[in-house]
């Protein structure tokens, strides 16, 4: 399968030049992680990939984002929140189907007729992931999706993702500073740091390679992994 590719972009934010003629391929049906620090541009070139970005076209690529926040629909209920993209490439029943399908998948169809402001912040982004996965889109961007919440609801999302992706190929960009959710989750890793941004470490992982599970990874990490993380951490 062809890759993903972003060939010589300049994406600037405020007038400072965050790429400057960047390129990179992404793998389909892998899960690529970017980390670099905080506020250094991560979402940048998320917003890039997802046609947000006004300044610079960027590929032809159908996709699928679970933002930071779950940005649901205070009006809607959590079953129409996730039925609503879906109307406009399938007709109302299947979209419903499909949005109670994946509500199922994420252990939320008992409140698939609460509102949003009735959820807990785990809960929300719960029916956020469903969404996102619902959309039949063949590349998901994942703009640190686990950053605000306690680390037993982030585990509990982190394995409600791992087994979404075991049953469906999804080519994955997923941008977080979070080493150990790169540790769990990547098939390939890299690491950007710089001004512009540049390719400080690029970690590809043989298909074969058991990884830990995040909990595992967070707290008793293997020497590989711990090894790692201090090569991440030195580069940043």
């Amino acid at each position: 399968m062809k890759a993903i590719t972003v060939d010589h972009v300049t994406l600037s934010r405020g007038g400072k030049t965050l790429y400057q003629d960047f390129s990179i391929s992404f793998e389909r049906g892998k899960i690529t992680t970017i980390i670099a620090p905080s506020g250094s541009g991560k979402t940048t070139l998320l917003n890039y990939l997802a046609g947000l970005s006004r300044e610079t076209p960027r590929p032809m690529l159908e996709v699928s984002v679970l933002f930071q926040e779950p940005r649901l629909l205070n009006s809607l209920t959590v079953l129409e929140n996730i039925a609503l993209p879906l109307k406009n490439r399938m007709d109302r029943e299947t979209a419903y189907k499909t949005a109670e399908s994946y509500l199922q998948k994420t252990k939320m169809l008992e409140k698939k007729d609460a509102y949003p402001r009735h959820l807990s912040g785990g809960e929300k982004q719960r029916v956020a992931l469903a969404r996102a996965f619902a959309f039949p889109a063949p590349v998901l961007l994942l703009d640190e999706p686990f950053h605000s919440l306690d680390i037993q609801i982030k585990i509990a999302l982190i394995q409600i993702l791992e087994s979404l992706l075991k049953t469906e190929e999804r080519t994955v960009i997923f941008v977080t500073h979070d080493i150990e959710e790169a540790l769990a989750i990547s098939d390939r890793i890299l690491v950007l740091n710089g001004t512009p941004l540049s390719v400080r470490l690029d970690v590809q992982r043989e298909p074969t390679e058991q990884k830990q599970s995040f909990k595992d990874v967070y707290v008793h990490p293997n020497e590989e992994n711990q090894r790692l993380k201090q090569e991440i951490i030195s580069l940043l």
